[in-house]
């Protein structure tokens, strides 16, 4: 699969699931997965939790490889130790796309940065692209879908905006946002261990 299939896919797709989703407000997880659960576009949606069945009212999975299908996007927000493992899981069911809140990788020194590369060598065995790490995630605006914690209400436009530092682009949607001015997409960077701009 090349970049523009991945990237297509990142923006539109139809099932999701989310690795670390909470019912605990205060965690990223249960911000993301709200913002999923609330994205009309999304046909089936999966939470991924190891400790707890049910997820803000949805039926919760243990691990990626129990979920009943396939799904297009994985949304990962779990500590960094437990990455490899899940995008082992993603290389094995056949995961086009996963985009990693996770922070605590290659931004932290040498043994973070090796990680991070083992984690990029797994999923290239398949083609799986990557958003990420350390990042705070993306959305489409044409189609609702969001992987944001935060609830900032953005209107519909014609820009979109790509950034490294999620706390740059937070401040340019807000700008937007008072000016009046819309956009259609967004996508935090982080990292870029794999996908650059």
């Amino acid at each position: 699969m090349d970049s523009i299939d991945s990237i297509e896919i990142m923006f539109n797709p139809e099932t999701v699931a989310v690795v670390g989703a909470s019912n605990d407000l205060s965690k990223w997880g249960a911000g993301i997965f709200s913002r999923v659960l609330s994205s009309p576009s999304i046909k089936r949606l999966y939470p991924v939790n190891k400790h707890q069945s049910v997820v803000q009212g949805v039926k919760a999975y243990p691990a990626l490889r129990d979920l009943p299908e396939p799904v297009d996007f994985v949304a990962i927000v779990i500590p960094y130790p437990d990455v490899p493992q899940v995008v082992q899981d993603c290389v094995a069911l056949g995961v086009k796309t996963a985009l990693i809140i996770t922070a605590g990788l290659g931004e932290t020194g040498p043994e973070g940065a090796r990680i991070e590369r083992e984690i990029v060598d797994t999923a290239r065995q398949i083609g799986l692209r990557l958003v990420g790490p350390n990042c705070m995630g993306h959305f489409n605006a044409i189609n609702g879908f969001s992987t944001l914690r935060m609830t900032l209400q953005i209107e519909k436009g014609s820009i979109g905006v790509i950034s490294q530092s999620g706390g740059f682009a937070m401040n340019i949607l807000q700008a937007g946002r008072e000016m009046g001015v819309g956009f259609s997409k967004f996508v935090s960077v982080g990292n870029e261990a794999d996908l650059h701009f």
